[in-house]
């Protein structure tokens, strides 16, 4: 902040001297302040002023002020080179012509360490950097920058946001981010904080990064949960398309086994015991896909894509609770 104090004095010394107007000392002020609420600044290059001997045109004073504004701005966004060694200030050149013409150099994201890419990712998406742990009433939340991957249509964070000690219905999720690098800073262009939901008590899905279904990447993630004797599983595939995350459930598994009374050997019901397990097979990419079952039970479900998301042929699957 110290070095912005000193950038507008030296802006208001100028103005006094007749070299600004009042309008433009306002505007390069206001560029200033800017500057400085975005981040933590980084040493920049001083404000160029023109020696008594040597006067300088109005237009070359405000190129000049221009040039160490966006220096300062440049310094509080990128502190780091992409060797991880701080990056070198932008110096402003003497001559009228120079000042007038001359063109900061801002790193790309790109060029940035990915440690650096993925901080910067979680405070324009999160507002904070790495992980935050909050209050929701008397319930802990906790909401952490997970991944930064890089898409055709621009990069994309992945966050998770788990709530310990939840109730039994309460799931955890994961966030997804899409970002755009605009001159070196990113802008987030579309946000589903809970893009894939757990499978109860406020945790987080595991899950990967998988091509292996669909076009695109796309998160996968699997689980189980239930209650009262019966539990179901699946797999989610969550495809990162340019319009935004799109989920396709598949059921793979399905018990009643502790909902089944001893003495009539059937659950409340009447149905009778069922242990059934599913594995994904014949994948199709992008096209369709099987779940093979076995248990007390054998028989094939088949899932076609439609509409940019996998649908059970049949409507309706056995493995459902």
């Amino acid at each position: 902040m110290t070095d912005h104090l000193d950038a507008i004095e030296r802006l208001h010394r100028l103005k006094e001297s007749g070299a600004l107007s009042e309008a433009e000392f306002a505007e390069q002020k206001a560029r200033l302040l800017e500057a400085a609420n975005a981040a933590p600044v980084q040493p920049a290059a001083p404000l160029w002023e023109p020696e008594p001997d040597a006067p300088r045109s109005k237009a070359g004073l405000i190129a000049g002020i221009a040039a160490a504004v966006v220096a300062v701005g440049a310094g509080a966004w990128f502190g780091l080179s992409g060797t991880g060694e701080p990056a070198a200030a932008p110096t402003v050149a003497a001559s009228d012509a120079a000042v007038a013409t001359a063109t900061p150099v801002v790193p790309s994201l790109a060029s940035l360490p990915m440690g650096e890419q993925l901080r910067l990712a979680s405070l324009a998406a999160l507002g904070f950097e790495g992980s935050r742990t909050r209050r929701e009433g008397t319930q802990k939340v906790i909401t952490k920058a997970e991944r930064l991957i890089n898409l055709p249509f621009g990069a994309a964070l992945l966050t998770s946001t788990s709530r310990p000690d939840a109730c039994h219905a309460c799931a955890g999720h994961l966030g997804v981010y899409y970002l755009k690098d605009e001159g070196g800073t990113f802008r987030v262009t579309g946000k589903w904080p809970e893009a894939v939901a757990g499978w109860g008590w406020g945790n987080v899905p595991e899950w990967r990064l998988s091509s292996e279904f669909t076009a695109g990447p796309a998160i996968v993630a699997s689980g189980s949960d239930g209650g009262q004797g019966y539990f179901c599983g699946g797999t989610t595939i969550t495809e990162l398309t340019a319009k935004g995350p799109a989920t396709s459930y598949i059921a793979t598994s399905m018990t009643n086994e502790g909902a089944v009374d001893p003495d009539s050997g059937t659950d409340m019901g009447g149905n009778p015991l069922q242990n059934l397990e599913g594995t994904i097979a014949n994948v199709q990419k992008g096209r369709s896909l099987q779940v093979r079952v076995t248990g007390t039970d054998s028989f094939t479900e088949t899932y076609v894509m439609k509409g940019g998301k996998y649908v059970l042929t049949s409507g309706e699957t056995k493995l459902g609770c």
